[in-house]
């Protein structure tokens, strides 16, 4: 079977074949690329010096996104760490299935998308719905990235077997319990899925 591109609530195929401005619009269900895309980000893994992997690996970061000013500089503190090249980051946001409202910070998934396209990143947006846990539905968006990983190395046969998620990234700063959750919840989710570790290039900086 395939998408019909007509954004069926629970599409298994991630909506796959809906037009982005429709999903833009907030008819997704599942988790489900919303800006960019996965080619593109192989395309630009491909073109990637060396120089610029060297100190952190080859593998993808996959920064968690909230729209706030922590994302923000935990995104540019990524950057700098690949010598300014942005070409290796994802970005993930969870927002409310019903509201459309990121949690906590009040911005609609439309704004995060805006976000993303202004600073030509690719984002992944995964729906919450109150009858999935939310390590589940993390879970179903570590397995989503990593099927489109696959997917996109087997069209591109001249891309690197490398093309892998390599760490889980987010914004903390300073907040140990904060931490220690996502150490329990978050790290063993990224390790079994996606082989990945986590990362907070924030962590205890000096602000």
């Amino acid at each position: 079977g395939k998408c019909c591109g007509c954004a069926c609530r629970h599409c298994p195929y991630h909506h796959e074949n809906v037009a982005l401005s429709k999903r833009q619009a907030g008819s997704i269900s599942t988790p489900t690329i919303l800006c960019g895309s996965f080619a593109a980000l192989a395309s630009a893994h491909r073109s990637t010096s060396a120089d610029a992997a060297q100190e952190v690996g080859d593998g993808i970061d996959v920064l968690f996104w909230s729209g706030g000013k922590d994302s923000y500089l935990a995104a540019r503190a990524l950057c700098r760490d690949r010598q300014g090249s942005k070409s290796q980051l994802l970005l993930l946001t969870t927002f409310d299935a019903a509201s459309r409202q990121v949690a906590h910070q009040e911005v609609n998934i439309s704004e995060v998308c805006r976000q993303a396209q202004s600073l030509g990143l690719p984002l992944v947006g995964v729906p919450m719905f109150p009858y999935f846990s939310y390590n589940d539905r993390i879970a179903d968006a570590f397995q989503y990235i990593a099927d489109e990983l696959t997917k996109v190395t087997q069209k591109l046969p001249l891309l690197s077997p490398s093309l892998k998620v390599g760490r889980v990234c987010n914004g903390d700063l300073h907040l140990e319990s904060v931490r220690g959750w996502r150490e329990v919840n978050i790290g063993p989710l990224a390790e079994r899925i996606l082989g990945a570790r986590l990362h907070a290039p924030l962590w205890r900086g000096s602000f």
